[in-house]
């Protein structure tokens, strides 16, 4: 590819503000970036949220017995829905986020568990993929309803990419300017 990169579409990213904003759909590229599993993900993924539910569910007649404060505890039906998430979430895969180094850019990916040496997955790497989806500065995705995950319905999704999360520290939303990857390396 490097021999060639005209004809693969083929970018090493190095100038990475430029060049990640000309990055077409189907472009391949190289960069270095700072990866991470988002806390969000690395719990749906672990398996360790269904029974986290199950503890809170069998805690919260006690809650209300002891006068703590109930307005913070999910209720019935967002319990339910979080584990109807945690079900459907494939653990054969991981969601991972590069950061690159002074830049506002950020990639996002699939990443399948068996190619994975280092579960924990946190520190310097070097991604190669190719382009699957952008987003501009302003705009935020959810993490778990990227395309390609098939945990969402799309018409759900697609109701998901207009909203803005309510706690911008929630880190299963990514703000652009962001490229998804199908990551090959």
């Amino acid at each position: 590819m490097e021999q060639d990169p005209e004809r693969y579409d083929w970018c090493e990213i190095l100038e990475t503000e430029r060049e990640l904003e000309d990055s077409a759909i189907g472009s391949l590229m190289q960069l270095e970036c700072e990866l991470y599993v988002p806390d969000s993900v690395r719990m749906l993924a672990s398996g360790e949220l269904s029974p986290a539910l199950e503890l809170l569910e069998s805690m919260r007649p006690m809650v209300s017995m002891l006068g703590l404060d109930t307005t913070k505890v999910p209720d019935e039906m967002q319990v339910l829905g979080m584990k109807n998430v945690a079900k459907q979430f494939p653990t054969d895969h991981l969601v991972v986020v590069g950061e690159i180094e002074s830049s506002s850019w950020h990639i996002t990916g699939k990443i399948r568990r068996e190619y994975v040496l280092d579960s924990d997955l946190d520190g310097p790497a070097i991604i190669v993929g190719k382009v699957a989806r952008k987003w501009k500065k302003g705009e935020w995705k959810h993490l778990l309803a990227l395309p390609g995950l098939n945990l969402i319905p799309r018409a759900q999704r697609r109701q998901m990419e207009r909203q803005r999360p309510t706690n911008e520290n929630d880190d299963s939303f990514l703000e652009g300017p962001a490229v998804m990857i199908d990551i090959l390396a």
